[in-house]
Order: C-alpha cells, then structure tokens, then sequence
C-alpha cells in the first residue's frame, strides 16, 4: 500500500510490508491493520504477534518502550513479578 505513513515515528517501514484491510485485535475498530511484534526478550519468551490500527500499534511501540511489554497479558504470560509491577505500577514504585 504505497503513501502510507510510517508508524509512530518508527524508522522500520512495517506498515509497507504488513498493511491490509482487517480488524484491530485491540480496538476492534475494522480499518487498516499492521503487524506488531516486540523483539524477543530471551531464548523462552516468544513474543505475541498482533494485528493492530495505526493508533493502538503507535501506543503498543510506546508501551514497549517503557516497559518492555505491549500490554498487561503480555506482560503477565512473559514477565516476571518484577517486570509486571514495573508494567502496572511504572518504573517509578
């Protein structure tokens, strides 16, 4: 799908490579949806992979950022008790 923007600011053009017509596994909404995967965090954890809109990749992206985690199931199926409370609490408790 050529024009479309890439996502969040990201300088990977995954939106180019992963674009089509669907429904966000998040926010349901039917529109165009882009693959989301964080990388790997060790040799056990297998990152989900998820369908998401423009928006709710670009808040995912920024969740990963902070956390390391794309939202609470994700990081509760992969994380520690630590890196759960950081996810819940923030980094900051």
């Amino acid at each position: 799908m050529p024009g479309l923007p890439l996502l969040g600011g990201h300088p990977n053009p995954v939106g180019r490579d992963t674009a089509h017509q669907g429904r966000c596994e998040h926010c349901t909404r039917p529109t165009v949806v882009f693959q989301f995967q964080r990388e790997q965090a060790s040799d056990v954890d297998e990152p989900p992979r998820r369908w998401l809109c423009q928006h709710c990749w670009s808040t995912a992206a920024e969740a990963v950022e902070e956390t390391g985690y794309t939202d609470f199931a994700d990081a509760y199926e992969n994380g520690d008790d630590t890196q759960l409370a950081r996810f819940t609490f923030g980094s900051n408790r």
